[in-house]
């Protein structure tokens, strides 16, 4: 950076660009607003001397500080920044997106766990990204090193755990990468197997030509989805097929006619914590319509097959049975309808499949809490099928399982309610 002597000269360097890096973590919240023909507002002066703007009317504080870096950088100048995943991977951020791959190259995305910022009693997940100002918009780059990190120092209470943290080696690969991109793609792969969907730590690169303004966040592009997809492939053919889940049909939500229709009618109610991991629905509540959240909009019937959307809720995935035929359930599900008792098992077990559920753990999106949203269900989700007598056998296996299970609650039931208590020994 220039050495100057006065205010004046400094402006200057700070309006043509002169810094060589910047590294940063700005502030997520702050959103600006366009006001219509209102010029004099100060949030409408400050979005029209952005070109990252757009067409939006509105737009958060971290978006523009990128802009502010980019001219803050002399050509081929670094940012590296902390940035929340929303901008990586939501579908409203992709002109953002389209915005950095026009001025910078992507050198690194770093995916940080959910507790990152737990000190600051926030659970925003977030990424760092590294970004080089473009020189010749001709210049090509070969590959972006991407890591996803589950422990950068602390745990969710904030306790410290140095042993655990990512951030050592994850610096330390950077190094060798850089001074030799020819390292293998895949540098450390997730092995941790120890707990079901356990995200341990990876590094690997991808090569440029396959990040697009689609998405930017390690998660989309990590090896563990790609060999997800490859094992389904390579299913055996003759016990399966496969499919998207634009072959089965999603029950929409009801209109508002059919609310005000039945505003005071009487519903069962399933929101997506009553779903175990186990596959069960464990409870519901009963209300008029008018008294239910608002997000109590699907109806569904026997044999339908419901999943949740969001991340924190994997496995969780339940067949509606005649118990429950016609009640509402919540918006945060996935409900696959039309389907006969057999079809229906046989989806309900792929979906709880690993092979399943890992896909929607990887294609999850947003920054807050993470769900799977209905366009990559439809086109990024591959749903294995068992077929003939495969298929026979495995609606036979969880039909049976089905029937112990709940023979099993049964038993266990009555024996609760047959336990004798003397109160007068307990309160004693």
């Amino acid at each position: 950076m220039k050495n100057n002597n006065n205010i004046k000269d400094a402006k200057e360097v700070l309006i043509n660009g002169a810094f060589q890096i910047v590294l940063t973590n700005p502030p997520f919240s702050s959103n600006y607003k366009m006001r219509d023909k209102d010029t004099n507002k100060s949030d409408t002066r400050i979005l029209k001397s952005y070109t990252v703007v757009g067409k939006k009317n509105s737009i958060n504080s971290n978006i523009l500080f990128i802009e502010r870096y980019y001219d803050l950088l002399e050509l081929g100048g670094k940012l590296i920044t902390v940035i929340d995943d929303s901008l990586l991977n939501a579908k409203n951020q992709e002109s953002f997106r389209e915005w950095i791959l026009e001025r910078f190259h992507i050198k690194a995305v770093i995916s940080l766990p959910f507790n990152a910022f737990v000190n600051a009693s926030t659970t925003i997940k977030t990424s760092i990204i590294y970004l080089e100002k473009k020189e010749y918009k001709s210049i090509s780059q070969n590959k972006i090193f991407m890591a996803i990190c589950n422990n950068i120092g602390h745990d969710d209470s904030s306790k410290d755990t140095p042993e655990r943290n990512n951030l050592n080696i994850v610096y330390s690969k950077w190094l060798d990468f850089n001074k030799d991109s020819s390292l293998p793609d895949i540098i450390i792969e997730n092995q941790n197997k120890s707990e079901l969907l356990t995200c341990s730590l990876q590094m690997f690169s991808i090569d440029y030509s396959k990040i697009s303004s689609k998405r930017f966040d390690a998660f989309f592009y990590s090896p563990e989805l790609q060999n997800i997809y490859k094992k389904i492939n390579s299913l055996d053919k003759s016990k399966f097929i496969i499919k998207t889940s634009k072959e089965f049909t999603l029950q929409k939500s009801v209109n508002a006619k059919y609310v005000q229709n039945n505003f005071n009618n009487i519903f069962n109610y399933i929101e997506v914590g009553s779903c175990n991991k186990k596959g069960d629905i464990v409870s519901s509540q009963s209300d008029n319509l008018g008294n239910l959240p608002t997000r109590a909009r699907i109806v569904v019937k026997e044999f339908d097959v419901i999943t949740p959307k969001l991340i924190g809720c994997l496995y969780s995935t339940c067949i509606i049975n005649n118990d429950i035929n016609d009640c509402l359930v919540s918006t945060g599900f996935f409900v696959f309808t039309n389907l006969s008792e057999r079809n229906s098992y046989l989806l309900w077990s792929s979906l709880r499949s690993e092979l399943v559920q890992k896909q929607f753990y990887y294609l999850s999106s947003t920054a807050v809490q993470p769900e799977l949203s209905k366009e990559y269900l439809e086109n990024y989700v591959k749903v294995p099928i068992p077929i003939n007598e495969y298929a026979d056998a495995i609606y036979e296996d969880v039909k049976l399982c089905t029937k112990l299970r709940h023979n099993l609650d049964c038993k266990l039931n009555e024996i609760s309610n047959n336990l004798k208590f003397d109160t007068n020994l307990i309160f004693k």
